[in-house]
């Protein structure tokens, strides 16, 4: 890891949101430059580590008892630990988002109801319903996490 106000290396999890992972090599490589530098690329990391978006990564207090592992190499792709537990916890609906919950939900009401009174009754049709449900779950779960996902 590396702290992005300090300049610091070190290894473990991330001790505040701003802290960046790294990998072995990386963090070789940052303890040859000047306080300064180390700073600027460690900012410059995090900024292509995130997409430009900042994320904010738990300290091991806020963790509490999750095992990231050893894994030190940033990722670039796909999910995290970091992105696990924000998708699996609880998202209270806002009082702007019950009316786009209630859209989404009635409108796949309708539309399964087409599906039935339009295809014969066969695994086909039990498919289509499974995956408009599927559906309704995916979008109301852009809905819950502010489309990050």
């Amino acid at each position: 890891m590396g702290d992005i106000r300090t300049g610091e290396i070190y290894p473990g999890p991330a001790r505040s949101a701003d802290d960046v992972p790294l990998t072995a090599e990386q963090a070789e490589s940052l303890k040859g430059l000047d306080l300064e530098k180390r700073k600027v690329e460690l900012a410059r990391l995090q900024a292509e580590l995130s997409g430009f978006q900042q994320r904010h990564i738990p300290t091991a207090e806020e963790s509490k008892g999750v095992s990231l592992g050893t894994q030190t190499a940033p990722r670039r792709q796909g999910l995290g630990a970091l992105d696990i537990n924000e998708i699996f916890r609880y998202h209270a609906p806002t009082p702007d988002q019950i009316p786009k919950y209630e859209a989404i939900r009635e409108a796949a009401r309708v539309f399964a109801l087409v599906i039935l009174e339009n295809t014969p009754s066969s695994p086909d049709q039990t498919a289509a319903i499974r995956l408009l449900r599927e559906s309704v779950m995916t979008a109301n779960s852009s809905i819950a996490l502010g489309g990050k996902y």
